[in-house]
């Protein structure tokens, strides 16, 4: 059972040994992460500790966003890699929330990192409401941008999400889908809600027409057509593609993933045969 209190004096050593176990922050990091845990609860800085059976298994550090009336920041949350999978992370996430939205906090802010070491964390994040809402190129370091979250805590809307892809010329092709910034393999780029229609009106309207070249085919058997909108119907082919695209039926959408480590200003493309692997001809007006 996980109890989670109050920070205490004699919890450094631990919580130390935490933040080196995760094998994600650097030297200077940790101790930046130290110097809040050393000098407590002050300066608008607030923790819960996560213990499992009598022993420190994960920590958070929050506090009110200075000069906001409204917003909160989110500093640190780090979980004992043996207890990543029970849920530890998810429960000092929600007492950090709770807290903020007892003050009257509107939005809690998160930053983190967009190298692959990360993405584990910016996965967390994204399943728990937050949306990326600003980038900052090259930040940290070369390649390495910082990424900011928000969350609305108090039911309204959630923050628009930053652009993360573009209409752009492709070289022989007209027009392509570009990345913005850059994804590390596994990121989603694009999730596209979908509008579909049956069989019959695709052999009645859609498949002599060139509105045909822009449609998947839909559902298992993929006798029913789809147009995906955002710009997931814009995406180009290629037999070594950078991404990938799941067909989600129950949800009506269809989501862009990346196969591999992609920079900003590449095209991004996909295998128009349902298995991005697949190397068999494809006809355009059945992807």
């Amino acid at each position: 059972m996980t109890l989670l209190r109050p920070l205490r004096a004699d919890d450094g050593p631990a919580l130390r040994r935490l933040l080196e176990a995760t094998d994600v922050f650097t030297a200077d990091e940790v101790d930046v992460a130290m110097e809040l845990v050393d000098g407590g609860e002050r300066d608008g800085y607030f923790f819960r500790v996560a213990e499992e059976d009598r022993q420190v298994a994960g920590y958070v550090c929050y506090g009110p966003a200075l000069f906001s009336a409204t917003s909160w920041d989110l500093y640190w949350i780090v979980v004992d890699p043996v207890g990543v999978r029970k849920g530890i992370g998810s429960e000092l996430l929600a007492a950090a929330e709770s807290a903020a939205a007892a003050d009257a906090a509107r939005t809690m802010l998160v930053e983190t990192a967009s190298k692959l070491s990360y993405a584990p964390s910016r996965r967390f994040y994204e399943k728990h409401g937050y949306a990326e809402i600003a980038r900052v190129p090259d930040f940290y370091a070369e390649g390495d941008d910082k990424v900011v979250y928000a969350k609305r805590l108090d039911g309204a809307p959630a923050p628009p999400v930053a652009a993360a892809v573009a209409v752009g010329e492709s070289v022989g092709r007209d027009r392509g889908v570009f990345a913005l910034r850059a994804f590390s393999a596994g990121d989603t780029i694009e999730v596209a809600p979908v509008l579909s229609f049956s069989s019959e009106e695709w052999e009645e309207y859609v498949v002599n027409t060139d509105l045909a070249d822009y449609c998947f085919r839909w559902t298992n058997d993929g006798d029913d057509g789809a147009i995906a909108l955002g710009l997931g119907s814009l995406y180009n082919h290629s037999y070594s593609p950078s991404a990938k695209y799941v067909l989600r039926f129950p949800e009506r959408e269809i989501a862009f993933v990346a196969l591999r480590d992609i920079e900003a200003g590449e095209e991004i493309t996909v295998n128009y045969n349902r298995d991005h692997e697949s190397q068999k001809p494809v006809w355009f007006d059945a992807i």
